[in-house]
């Protein structure tokens, strides 16, 4: 058996459901949503209290069910940038993921050329769903605190969800939580439920 590995990371923005707020979709895989319709509060689930266990809302990412409606649309949360990570980190591979994250933050659609002007707001938080990402060696953890540790610089927030056990551990062992990384969370909707609680964000009226 021969196991390829590639030097550019397999990582997707994605973007919130405009018909369902537990969904989330990759940005370039559901049609771009109208200018000027970033979604600027109420980063949390809209679902009743009432429907969530002790975990906190459930959020659900549909992007691989091929199931998104011709009606639907993948809006950017304002400020806030959810990245999934969809296979094991490494050295070759984490090398481009700083410039990636850059990209995209500046984009928001890794379709945009690199020659236009930046056309993101300030991104206040990252939330990096690890749900592909089973393990992680020495050399990527390393790229990965440094990331975490210049978004904190630049009192941005990271929080890591779907953690698997053997990461978790990893992040244990080289103090993620002291660079400024939080990764106790179960899905993309908690994490964004914390953001808005910790942010101040008002609700949307």
């Amino acid at each position: 058996m021969v196991i390829k590995r590639s030097n550019m990371p397999r990582i997707k923005l994605l973007g919130r459901s405009t018909e369902n707020d537990n969904d989330f979709y990759p940005i370039d895989g559901a049609p771009p949503a109208a200018p000027g319709t970033l979604r600027r509060l109420s980063f949390g689930s809209s679902s009743s209290n009432d429907s969530q266990d002790e975990s906190g809302p459930q959020s659900r990412d549909n992007s691989s069910s091929g199931s998104l409606s011709a009606d639907t649309q993948a809006q950017h949360i304002d400020g806030v940038l959810v990245v999934r990570i969809e296979e094991p980190l490494y050295f070759a591979n984490a090398g481009q993921l700083h410039a990636r994250l850059n990209r995209m933050e500046m984009y928001g659609d890794m379709r945009t050329h690199p020659s236009e002007a930046p056309r993101m707001n300030p991104t206040r938080a990252v939330v990096f769903d690890l749900v592909g990402m089973s393990d992680i060696d020495g050399s990527a953890l390393e790229i990965l605190l440094g990331i975490v540790h210049e978004y904190s610089r630049r009192e941005v927030r990271v929080l890591f969800v779907r953690v698997c056990q053997g990461v978790r551990l990893r992040f244990e062992q080289a103090q993620m939580g002291s660079a400024g990384g939080e990764y106790d969370f179960s899905d993309i909707g908690s994490a964004l439920l914390h953001l808005e609680q910790q942010l101040c964000i008002p609700s949307s009226s």
